[in-house]
């Protein structure tokens, strides 16, 4: 078989306060990915993850990417698909809004974000993906 050419895709979450977090607070995350390469990744998909209600939840992507939301048993899931190749050293920020849940109903806020291709070999999987974790206070 001929080996997968090499590329070190790269996901971060910016944003959010450290700790704790204020419930029904609208929390905005800036979420960048990106390709150090050195090879070109084809069709690279990112995927969120948040325990909060898809309906509570809003995410905006550069252009170019394609993505679909679906709810699920702990909150939402939205994959975004780009139909074209991403560059080395490319970069694509999205931008995730959610309102925090009661807390009430639940202790803890968390999203994820994960970045993958299966046209390549990443190096270095563990920072493919990010976390972003804080309780919920009153």
């Amino acid at each position: 078989a001929v080996p997968l050419p090499s590329a070190d895709l790269q996901a971060r979450i910016i944003g959010g306060p450290a700790g704790t977090i204020r419930s029904g607070a609208t929390a905005v995350f800036s979420i960048p990915v990106r390709n150090a390469g050195p090879a070109v990744a084809a069709q690279p998909v990112v995927t969120f993850t948040g325990n909060v209600a898809l309906a509570n939840a809003t995410l905006l992507a550069p252009p170019g990417w394609i993505c679909v939301p679906n709810s699920t048993p702990l909150g939402f899931a939205i994959t975004c698909s780009l139909g074209s190749s991403m560059a080395m050293s490319a970069k694509a920020t999205f931008t995730l809004s959610a309102i925090v849940p009661s807390y009430l109903s639940q202790s803890s806020f968390g999203i994820a974000s994960n970045i993958s291709a299966n046209t390549v070999s990443d190096p270095l999987p563990s920072n493919n993906t990010a976390v972003y974790s804080a309780t919920i206070v009153p």
